[in-house]
C-alpha cells in the first residue's frame, strides 16, 4: 500500500462532460477524489452528493499524488474535514463559474452557498483548514489547478 490518507487521486475521465473540463482547463485531469480511508476515496461529482466510492473504481484511470509536507495530525484533520462534509450537494454554479474564469480569463466576484462543493474546493478547503494551502493564488481551484501545485507529488498512475 503506498497511498496514506489524505492523498489526492486524479481522474483520466472518458465521458463527454470529463472530456470538456479536460480541454478547457488544458489538463489530462477532470476529477479528483481524496483517501479517507484504507481503499476509501471521498468524491463529490455531478449528480451525486460527497459519498465515498472504493479506490479501486478509478483503477487504470488515475493518479495518486501525495503531499510530502504532511504530517500525521494534518492527514487526519483533512480526513475529519471531509468527512464532515459527507453528504453535501454538488455546485453547478461554481462549474459555471470556472468555465468562465477558464474560457474569458475572467474571475468573477462568487459566494459557494452553503453545504455544496465541487471535487476540488472539497479537497483544496480541506488541506487549507490544516494550514496547508496547495492553490494559493486560486480561491476556488479545478482539478487542474490542483494537479498543478507545487506542494503535490505524483506516486504513481493506479
Amino acid at each position: 500500500m503506498d497511498y496514506r490518507i489524505a492523498d489526492l487521486v486524479f481522474l483520466r475521465g472518458v465521458h463527454l462532460f470529463d472530456r470538456v473540463i479536460q480541454r478547457v482547463t488544458h489538463s489530462p485531469y477532470s476529477h479528483v477524489a481524496g483517501v479517507v480511508l484504507p481503499g476509501q476515496l471521498m468524491e463529490v461529482r455531478a449528480s451525486r452528493r460527497v459519498g465515498y466510492l472504493p479506490l479501486s473504481a478509478y483503477k487504470g484511470l488515475a493518479d495518486l499524488y501525495t503531499c510530502d509536507e504532511l504530517n500525521e495530525d494534518q492527514r487526519a484533520g483533512i480526513r475529519d474535514y471531509v468527512l464532515r462534509e459527507y453528504g453535501y450537494d454538488y455546485d453547478y454554479w461554481l462549474i459555471a463559474w470556472e468555465g468562465v474564469r477558464y474560457l474569458l480569463h475572467l474571475v468573477l466576484p462568487f459566494q459557494e452557498p452553503p453545504r455544496t462543493r465541487i471535487c476540488s474546493t472539497l479537497w483544496c478547503e480541506a488541506y487549507r483548514s490544516v494550514g496547508v494551502d496547495l492553490c494559493p493564488q486560486v480561491r476556488f481551484p479545478a482539478p487542474a489547478d490542483l494537479a498543478r501545485s507545487l506542494r503535490l507529488r505524483k506516486v504513481r498512475a493506479l
